[in-house]
């Protein structure tokens, strides 16, 4: 029995047309094969010759079903076989198929059979066979050209389906049916179908399937995210239209969550409500979606009570809301349930309203609030109804010294006059029981009894509670809280802040201390002596004074902090001290501290404080720091530190501090010169601001006041001579006296002025009236005649 077999033709076939060749496969072949991806191998051959080399049938191959065997290139994309019906079909012959067709088939890699009998095909030449031209893949917007043609001596004219654009174009040669169009995204994937106008032979029919490149077109994102509940899930699809096929992307309130076509969103919350939309893109553009709205129901959240007024105490008689709110909802709360001891209640609305409290009033209240997705119950809030309050007796009067008796009376017109007595003071927000009993309520009132009481008298029958009494206690201001910032730089802010505990709230004031007082003085004392020093006062009932300031050096020093009310008065001291940079001008009786500082190690064993004066180096300190409780013009100079350890030691750069003197003390020039013989008498002249030379006085000191600034000079006459010195502006400031000026107007800051004059040594010492330097100027002035009288007697012995 023939396992393969090939059924032959009978017929011709026109030139155009198509062509079925029928085959048999025996079941046993069918039954037998697993038709997997190897087995069998099916392939269709035409005009095949044995090969004794390969040991194989060859020839053009029509069909193929492995990729061993490709199929010639004439028969491509025009064959097709169905295994079913063991049918071949050859579309749009050709002149050239015309031969014989047999069939190879493979069971296995051994078993191999081939059909005994073949089929002839013969193709007639048919002179109206049609043609069309496809165009491939074009741009949205092109123009495009589809032409269908077939010989001139066809009886026939091609014609185009659908043919409503179609016009006919004939020539010597050639029929011709053109379609021509503009290219729309709606053309993509149509399909135009040609052939003779009565042909009946679908085989003799061509086709061309439009392929339209363009953008994305009717993207839309769909699903149902109205009506979602918390913790649910919803699935979004995204749809659009667009060759090359688009990608997608979503977004969700404004962030990018996919680029699927498809949005998942797993447990949804009360926060993923929003916005959503989809994205279709091509290399073409893109395209944006409808909104859509997600809009997560749920449940009511955070329900509480809140009520009117303060929950205790309530008095009977009271106007009293409860009200029942829930922080969000979606939707809105429809309902709602109230419960008083865990006993539902018959209103439904959102407020409780009790116009008139009533002792049976008091409870433990909830609520619970309902919508649609479901409901959420209260934390209890409870309620306490105290009756009517009996008065208190004879109005007793509502504050007491601290350390005095306090005396409350608790009266009420009660029958049957057996009654119960109980004590209350408030506590924050309620009353506390306290442990005393009867109708006397007694104590040495400290401050903590300070707040307000109430009683409540009880009998057989009923219980009812008095009017709330506030108590004051009166005391003094406690220790002030002095608080400052020290030390602090020049330029700076510093705030000083200053509080106290008292009843009634008392006065705060704050001053600096700028000279030594005696211990133990009383610092109200103090305020009058120190009006140029008060730096800020409180009585606003706060107990807290701040001040701030901008510091200068001045600022340094001790501050007080004086507290006073009717109840007593106490005060808080505190040093405070001022950075300033090298150089700076301080004023007499301000305070100043230096400080050496080194790093070294070992540590620094010893610290030695050096001022330089008048070309003398002067020990004036052995400590870390150098304090000046009051600056004086002595303390003018350079001054610098010496730090050593048991390895070496070093000297710090010089800092140079000039105090200026006090604008109230006049000044003493003093004209000085060596000569022989010895001088007779000194005049003084002072020139004007009009540049008039002035005689002022004779005599060798002259005191000029703070108003005679102006420039001085003076004459020393000998019996043989005189001599003119050079000229010493003095000039008082309006705040400070810059204590003296050399020629060129150098300043010294130690109040003490010199110059060199010509051939005679004449100087010029100008010193506070009544200070130590003036004292030392006289002094020194007697100590260097003197000398100058030994020197010439010495030098008169000599020769």
């Amino acid at each position: 029995m023939c396992e393969i077999n090939v059924t032959p033709l009978t017929k011709n076939h026109p030139e155009g047309s198509c062509a079925q060749i029928k085959c048999f496969i025996s079941s046993k072949l069918m039954q037998s094969n697993s038709w997997d991806n190897q087995y069998p191998k099916i392939i269709w051959l035409k005009n095949s010759t044995w090969n004794g080399t390969i040991k194989d049938f060859i020839g053009t191959v029509v069909y193929s079903s492995t990729d061993e065997r490709p199929v010639a290139f004439e028969f491509q994309n025009r064959t097709s076989f169905n295994i079913h019906d063991c049918t071949l079909t050859i579309n749009n012959l050709q002149k050239g198929d015309s031969g014989d067709f047999s069939l190879r088939y493979y069971d296995n890699a051994k078993d191999r059979y081939m059909s005994t009998k073949n089929a002839t095909l013969n193709i007639t030449e048919n002179p109206c066979k049609v043609s069309v031209h496809d165009p491939g893949p074009v741009k949205e917007g092109t123009i495009v050209e589809l032409n269908c043609s077939t010989l001139a001596n066809c009886s026939f004219q091609p014609k185009w389906e659908p043919s409503d654009i179609a016009s006919i174009m004939n020539d010597q040669h050639s029929k011709t049916s053109q379609l021509k169009f503009n290219a729309t995204w709606e053309n993509d994937g149509k399909t135009w179908s040609c052939s003779n106008q009565d042909n009946k032979d679908p085989c003799l029919v061509r086709k061309v399937t439009f392929t339209v490149m363009y953008s994305p077109k009717e993207t839309k994102a769909e699903g149902n995210p109205t009506n979602v509940k918390e913790g649910e899930s919803i699935t979004l699809t995204c749809t659009s239209r667009g060759n090359p096929s688009p990608t997608y992307s979503w977004f969700h309130k404004g962030e990018s969550r996919s680029s699927n076509s498809r949005l998942l969103l797993q447990d949804l919350k009360p926060e993923d409500s929003g916005e959503v939309f989809c994205k279709a893109q091509n290399k073409y553009g893109y395209v944006k979606s409808n909104v859509l709205q997600i809009n997560v129901q749920y449940a009511p959240k955070e329900v509480k009570i809140i009520s009117s007024g303060m929950l205790q105490p309530l008095l009977e008689g009271e106007n009293f809301t409860l009200t029942c709110n829930a922080s969000s909802s979606n939707p809105p709360v429809h309902s709602y349930i109230w419960k008083k001891d865990n006993n539902h209640m018959l209103i439904r609305q959102q407020e409780k309203i009790f116009p008139h409290l009533q002792p049976e009033d008091a409870g433990k209240y909830t609520c619970e609030a309902t919508n649609s997705v479901g409901s959420m119950e209260s934390s209890p809030v409870e309620i306490r109804v105290n009756c009517k309050c009996p008065p208190f007796d004879d109005c007793p009067e509502n504050q007491v010294k601290l350390g005095q008796q306090l005396h409350l009376t608790c009266k009420t017109d009660a029958q049957p006059l057996q009654l119960e007595y109980t004590w209350y003071q408030r506590n924050r927000e309620s009353f506390v029981m306290l442990s005393e009993k009867g109708i006397n309520l007694q104590m040495k009132a400290s401050v903590s009894n300070a707040g307000e009481y109430m009683c409540c008298a009880a009998n057989s029958i009923a219980a009812q509670n008095s009017s709330s009494l506030p108590i004051n206690v009166l005391y003094g201001p406690s220790k002030p809280v002095l608080e400052m910032k020290s030390p602090v730089t020049e330029f700076n802010t510093l705030i000083i802040k200053c509080s106290v505990e008292s009843f009634p709230s008392s006065t705060l004031t704050l001053i600096k201390k700028v000279r030594a007082h005696s211990a133990g003085a009383l610092v109200s004392s103090l305020l009058s002596q120190m009006s140029e020093n008060h730096y800020g006062e409180s009585n606003n009932g706060a107990n807290h004074l701040e001040v701030a300031i901008n510091v200068s050096f001045s600022d340094a020093g001790h501050y007080i902090c004086y507290a006073h009310n009717s109840e007593g008065e106490d005060f808080t001291e505190q040093d405070t001290t001022v950075l300033v940079k090298p150089g700076t001008v301080l004023k007499e009786n301000d305070y100043l501290e230096l400080t050496c500082t080194t790093e070294s190690f070992p540590p620094v064993s010893s610290t030695t404080w050096i001022k330089s004066f008048r070309d003398k180096n002067l020990t004036v300190g052995n400590e870390t720091s150098l304090k000046f409780r009051a600056l004086s013009a002595e303390d003018s100079g350079k001054y610098s530190c010496r730090a050593e350890n048991e390895v070496g030691e070093q000297t710090s750069k010089t800092t140079e501090i000039t105090v200026q003197c006090n604008r109230s003390q006049a000044l003493t020039l003093s004209c000085l010169s060596y000569s022989y013989p010895n001088i007779t008498h000194y005049w003084w002249y002072k020139i004007t601001e009009n540049t008039v030379e002035k005689f002022v006085t004779e005599g060798q000191n002259i005191t000029v006041m703070p108003e005679e600034s102006g420039t001085y000079y003076c004459i020393a006459f000998s019996s043989i001579a005189n001599k003119r010195s050079n000229m010493i502006e003095v000039q008082f400031f309006s705040q400070n006296l810059i204590t003296s000026i050399c020629p060129h107007k150098k300043v010294f800051y130690d109040c003490f002025v010199a110059a060199f004059c010509f051939v005679f040594l004449t100087t010029f010492c100008l010193s506070p009236v009544g200070s130590i330097l003036h004292l030392l100027t006289y002094i020194g002035v007697l100590a260097g005649l003197l000398l100058l009288l030994g020197v010439l007697i010495g030098y008169v012995a000599y020769r």
